[in-house]
């Protein structure tokens, strides 16, 4: 895996509405198999994520063949694209067309050089092709199918494996899988064998598709074609011609509109409006490159794309042309894990689960097996403390980068900087760590950065350096305790030299957790934070303070206070980035880095490398606390000096029974 951190704090770029301002941005690239690449593209704005998979395919590579996947019963079922791929045994596979409510295409697809499912008559519906010279295109195609009787007499076929009204003729072959509609109210199905009739069927129900033949079916309140010009034995004959000529397709799958064309945004022949989970496929302008693209949307602050957007992501990604296929719910992309070789979701889904779709789209590797050719080290999580054992697992691939099975084989584990208990390192030192490991002659490695424990607390309160208080909120003046409690800290938050207090208090001198501000003393930065939700929710400009705090400062101490916890951010994902970003930035520099948020009680944690402070959210003034053994807390004081950091809980009021 190959791995690339873009930016902390990005400009706004093409592909995010004129409002947004993008705020970070990860590319994470991986090899599937030689000449299919899948990157994944992370970007957090102002408006919130954009997730975007790109599968990349080598189209002049002879070991690669792409595939026009349905499932294996037929053209008349569903499957979802994990199903389908793993049955044609790809390395990767997107959805393709869109379909009807009975399950059927609503295009043209070709697998095998055999037509599944003709194209579709509306005209701004086009189709993604590739023939048998593996040269891969986009456009609108039409297809005339014509039958032809003994007598000479033509009739057109509208529709090929499509459910259909009967208006006219609808043509079904073995790929449609199972019985036909059948012939009732109406219908006439026609059974042919060998270019031979052998049935004509009214009133009765389906019948199974000769696999050397076919079923013609219309109505006869529409045309009586089928019944008039054919008896069994006659002979029979199809013709087909393609608008325009695109003769010798191996491979289609259909789609909606052009996104591009020549390396232009492309007027588009169909709009699917709104903003949702986009899936899109692209050529390159020397037809030598394929890119399959899935946009997650519709989920907590990931709204998708328009299809403009998409369009004008499709050419930043390298399409000369480029084709929407069915996206929402239907959006699936699927690739090989490198470790185990088994196929996964790669994107995320909108509806939480996999949809049955029509059609898909898969590249397979049709070389040979090789040889162990490489190994990649991994390393299970994302941050290492000192003190902790590091996890360590391996991707062993061939010459192809085909993933090979090496369970049963000896594998070795060396490293300078620590010692081994099986595949669990445990470094010597913080920083830097490099490990190797090895089998068969065949060496990977792999570089851990090593995150420092934070500064332990001072056991002592030093004689000099800078008081901080952290107050809770207050409790509503219900009772005499109420009123009691209030006083004492607006009596704390006037006397203190620093408080950040997470209520509002009639005093100039404490500063409220509630908006963005910095305050530095003592070699410390105290950093506010309006958090009610999320960061982004209050005012995504304070990501942008704190991407630059984090790229910028110099302190020794940096102290985040939170308005509201992190497990209450609406958005997950934007919590999960801010522990990364602190962790990876300040912490990993060697900044010791506090985190304050409000909770039930006061309470102190660490995590890789990172302290969190609960302040109890309100002081605790109950009756109880008055008269037990117990202090009533209301809140914590740090003491700064340098690097001794003491922290104390602050009593409310003393049990008055232990005076």
């Amino acid at each position: 895996m190959k791995k690339k951190l873009l930016s902390l704090f990005a400009a706004g770029l093409l592909l995010m509405p004129a409002s947004a301002k993008e705020l970070w941005a990860e590319k994470t690239d991986t090899i599937l198999t030689e000449g299919v690449t899948l990157t994944k593209d992370v970007r957090f704005s102002s408006d919130g994520w954009m997730r975007v998979n790109i599968l990349e395919i080598d189209l002049t590579n002879e070991n690669l063949k792409l595939e026009a996947l349905y499932d294996s019963r037929g053209i008349q079922h569903n499957s979802s694209v994990l199903t389908m791929a793993k049955a044609a045994n790809t390395v990767a596979a997107v959805n393709g067309d869109f379909f009807n409510w009975e399950g059927t295409p609503l295009g043209f697809t070709v697998a095998d050089g055999e037509v599944i499912s003709s194209p579709a008559h509306d005209t701004g519906l086009a189709a993604l092709m590739e023939d048998t010279e593996g040269n891969v295109f986009a456009d609108y195609v039409d297809m005339e199918l014509i039958v032809t009787c003994p007598e000479g007499y033509e009739a057109e076929i509208i529709h090929i494996n499509k459910y259909h009204s009967m208006e006219s003729m609808v043509l079904y072959t073995s790929a449609w899988g199972g019985t036909t509609p059948g012939s009732r109210d109406g219908i006439s199905e026609l059974v042919a064998a060998d270019g031979i009739v052998q049935e004509i069927r009214q009133d009765m129900d389906g019948v199974e598709v000769p696999e050397n033949g076919f079923v013609l079916a219309t109505s006869t309140h529409t045309s009586t074609y089928l019944v008039d010009n054919f008896q069994p034995g006659d002979e029979i004959t199809l013709s087909y011609r393609l608008t325009p000529d695109f003769s010798e397709i191996r491979t289609a799958i259909g789609g909606g509109t052009l996104l591009v064309k020549d390396g232009k945004r492309a007027a588009f022949t169909n709009t699917v409006s709104g903003t949702h989970p986009r899936t899109a496929a692209g050529i390159s302008k020397d037809g030598n490159t394929l890119y399959l693209v899935t946009v997650d949307g519709r989920q907590t602050a990931l709204a998708g794309m328009t299809q403009t957007s998409l369009a004008d992501y499709m050419l930043s990604v390298g399409a000369y042309t480029a084709i929407n296929l069915d996206g929402g719910g239907s959006t699936t992309m699927v690739a090989r894990d490198g470790a185990s070789g088994e196929l996964q979701v790669a994107n995320l889904p909108s509806e939480g689960s996999l949809r049955a779709v029509s059609t898909a789209l898969g590249v397979r590797f049709t070389g040979r097996a090789g040889t162990l050719s490489s190994l990649e080290v991994g390393i299970a999580g994302e941050a290492v403390t000192e003190g902790e054992g590091a996890h360590l697992y391996l991707e062993a691939y061939d010459e192809y980068h085909n993933p090979v099975y090496i369970a049963d084989r000896e594998i070795t584990f060396s490293s300078p900087d620590g010692t081994f208990t099986g595949n669990i390192f445990y470094p010597d030192h913080t920083g830097l760590c490099r490990v190797t490991a090895n089998c068969e002659n065949v060496t990977g490695e792999l570089e851990i950065q090593v995150l420092a424990r934070p500064a332990d607390y001072a056991e002592e309160k030093p004689e000099t350096g800078v008081s901080i208080l952290l107050l809770p909120g207050k409790a509503k003046q219900k009772n005499c305790l109420d009123i009691l409690a209030a006083a004492r800290l607006e009596a704390l938050a006037k006397a203190g030299e620093l408080v950040f207090t997470f209520g509002r208090y009639e005093s100039e001198t404490s500063i409220p957790v509630s908006r963005f501000s910095t305050t530095e003393a003592e070699d410390s930065l105290f950093v506010t934070v309006d958090a009610e939700k999320g960061i982004r929710a209050q005012n995504a400009d304070q990501w942008q303070y704190i991407l630059e705090i984090c790229e910028e400062a110099e302190a020794k101490n940096v102290f985040f206070l939170l308005s509201d916890p992190l497990s209450a951010f609406t958005d997950q994902a934007e919590a999960e980035l801010f522990e990364r970003v602190i962790t990876e930035t300040l912490h990993g520099r060697g900044t010791d880095v506090f985190v304050v948020i409000p909770g039930s009680k006061t309470d102190m944690s660490e995590k890789n490398g990172v302290r969190y402070i609960t302040v109890a959210q309100t002081a605790d003034i109950s009756a109880k606390t008055l008269f037990s053994d117990s202090l009533a807390m209301c809140g914590i004081r740090l003491t700064v000096q340098g690097d001794a950091v003491h922290l104390e809980t602050v009593p409310l009021w003393e049990n008055p029974a232990k005076k």
